[in-house]
């Protein structure tokens, strides 16, 4: 009996899994379908409720905990070498598809290398996918580039994962299993989904409609793209020419948006914050009332409401350029670039941060 793998990180990554492993359910009822999650630190406990939440809405045949029990690097990286190992001696050979939550998590590649499945395919992870496509598996990179170490480490983890990685499986391609509309590359498939499963599951749920537009926010300042004064005088215009659209504001944060700016936020545009306990996905399938319209900067979540819902009116409020830490100006000109080309309402701001104050 062959099994297919499904390795994620994320509630956006398992939503994908999920998907996945009930296309392949369907198809082949014999085949197993295994899980392997990573949770996150304590402090993300949002993310992990989330996600264990989540793993209980699909009857997977196995599910396997790979969280980390060390934070110090060096024991961090023995024990998931020896659980790649596990690994390799329970499934090496006996996986048909593996598919894997986040292109640039190395574990998840050493898993890859280890078990070496028929195929392989990435799951969707919000805009990472499109910058992935478009920035490593169009360039030929079967691997992600390492992250910066201090040599003592770089020996450390050439040592630790020392045999690995196989030149054949980096020769081999890695395919898509994404609700984006994106064109596959020489020898990749690329396997479209419209979430038909979380689809289904809430088929007969009644939904109301309100007079409202959720604006989905994200880490932007806390993950340094941009500074908070700029990301909250932001805020301020696209509120202004939201007003226009008669409809009421509300602003749904990300989950690792801190406190403190959110409170900013809260005093300084009269905006509600509304928390969702679900991912966004979700919520818009299955929650009592829905929005008339979505909006945001570059969150995927206005693609994948456009598959979900696709009477809500969606915007995206384009960044300008020179606001952008220039470590992710090009990812995030894909994302925009991407959106035109599905026909996404893509509306410019004009905020320019003075900066020869009188």
């Amino acid at each position: 009996m062959f099994s297919n793998v499904y390795i994620v990180e994320s509630p956006l990554q398992l939503l994908s899994a999920t998907e996945a492993a009930q296309r392949s359910k369907v198809s082949s009822e014999h085949d197993q379908n295994i899980l392997i999650v990573r949770f996150d630190a304590a402090i993300r406990e949002k993310n992990n409720q989330q996600m264990k939440e989540l793993i209980d809405d699909f009857s997977w045949d196995e599910v396997v905990d790979f969280t980390d029990l060390s934070l110090n690097t060096i024991v961090l990286h023995i024990a998931r070498r020896l659980r790649v190992n596990r690994f390799a001696a329970r499934y090496a050979k006996k996986i048909n598809n593996l598919y894997i939550g986040e292109f640039r998590s190395e574990w998840m590649h050493y898993i890859r290398h280890a078990i070496s499945p028929r195929n392989t395919f990435l799951l969707d992870d919000g805009a990472v996918t499109i910058q992935v496509q478009r920035e490593y598996l169009a360039k030929g990179m079967g691997f992600p580039q390492l992250q910066k170490r201090s040599f003592i480490l770089r020996l450390a983890h050439k040592i630790i994962y020392f045999g690995v990685r196989q030149r054949s499986i980096l020769n081999e391609p890695i395919h898509l299993f994404t609700s984006f509309n994106l064109e596959s590359l020489p020898n990749q498939q690329v396997t479209r989904h419209g979430y038909e499963y979380l689809k289904a599951s809430y088929a007969n749920k009644a939904q109301g409609e309100v007079n409202e537009i959720w604006f989905f926010g994200s880490k932007y300042s806390e993950a340094g793209i941009l500074s908070e004064s700029d990301e909250l005088a932001l805020f301020n215009e696209v509120i202004t020419k939201l007003s226009d659209l008669n409809f009421t504001v509300k602003y749904i944060p990300h989950r690792d948006e801190s406190e403190q700016k959110l409170e900013r936020f809260r005093v300084k545009t009269n905006v509600e914050i509304l928390r969702l306990e679900v991912p966004a996905e979700i919520q818009l399938i299955q929650g009592e009332v829905r929005p008339k319209a979505i909006a945001g900067y570059y969150t995927t979540v206005l693609l994948s409401c456009a598959a979900l819902q696709p009477t809500i009116e969606i915007y995206s409020f384009k960044i300008p350029s020179n606001l952008i830490n220039g470590n992710y100006l090009p990812s995030i000109q894909n994302v925009y670039s991407f959106f035109k080309q599905a026909k996404l309402k893509v509306i410019d701001l004009s905020y320019q941060r003075d900066e020869h104050p009188i």
